[in-house]
């Protein structure tokens, strides 16, 4: 059950973060369609100075970018599409995204990652997190040292065969962490060998040698009699 959890609230982080480009592009209008909706949410709240407010799944930031424009009360933004979060919060963010594997052998694979921004932070940490295809656990491979923009990448060996696995890149920096998508992959299978032909071809040679043998077996113990024609017959008589 805790893995269906976790996957599905993954699942979820993920297909966010892929409507992020649309909410943003059309941020405005849809504002403009719901002004009247989003006075009468935060005149509801009650709202004054001195008070601060958390806003969970705040998207690009309606209603709460409508409370205080000059920071009185406090908002605080929480969601998990970082893009969104870029607009609600008026500043660039850490992010991060997942690059397609490469390498990938029966036992191992390189993954890929690339920094996207750094936001406010001058560096931060890369690294990847994989698993096999329903596992709970992630398994956390360090990658190369990051800057901005720049790609990583690391290799992890020790798969099993004909297995799918998936990984996202992680980047990490003043207690921030910011997450690309899952991308998942399978390790390829050991070469079937057709073992039919091999073994009818051994036991024809097998056949073929037990019956050589077994001929030479015989002519040992009878060796052939043979008659010369013509000649003499008894007798004096040709």
């Amino acid at each position: 059950m805790t893995s269906d959890v976790t996957r599905y609230k993954e699942q979820q982080r993920e297909q966010w973060s892929r409507a992020a480009g649309p909410w943003l592009k059309w941020h405005e209008p849809f504002a403009e369609m719901s002004r009247d909706a989003t006075e009468a949410i935060v005149g509801a709240a009650g709202l004054a100075d001195g008070m601060r407010v958390l806003d969970l799944a705040s998207g690009t930031g309606e209603p709460s970018l409508a409370v205080g424009p000059d920071g009185t009360p406090h908002v605080a933004f929480h969601d998990w599409t970082l893009g969104a979060l870029k607009l609600a919060s008026g500043r660039d963010v850490l992010g991060v995204r997942t690059v397609a594997p490469s390498d990938v052998t029966t036992s191992g694979a390189r993954l890929h990652g690339e920094v996207t921004a750094l936001g406010p932070y001058a560096v931060a940490n890369a690294s990847f997190e994989w698993r096999r295809e329903g596992d709970a656990a992630w398994s956390i491979v360090e990658a190369l040292p990051d800057s901005e923009g720049a790609t990583f990448e690391a290799h992890v060996g020790g798969l099993a065969p004909g297995t799918t696995y998936e990984f996202r890149a992680v980047a990490e920096a003043g207690g921030a962490s910011a997450y690309g998508r899952i991308i998942t992959f399978l390790t390829t299978a050991p070469e079937r060998v057709d073992l039919y032909p091999m073994f009818f071809t051994g036991l024809s040679i097998a056949v073929l040698a037990a019956g050589v043998g077994l001929a030479l077996w015989i002519w040992f113990l009878h060796p052939a009699r043979v008659t010369r024609r013509g000649g003499r017959r008894p007798g004096g008589s040709v």
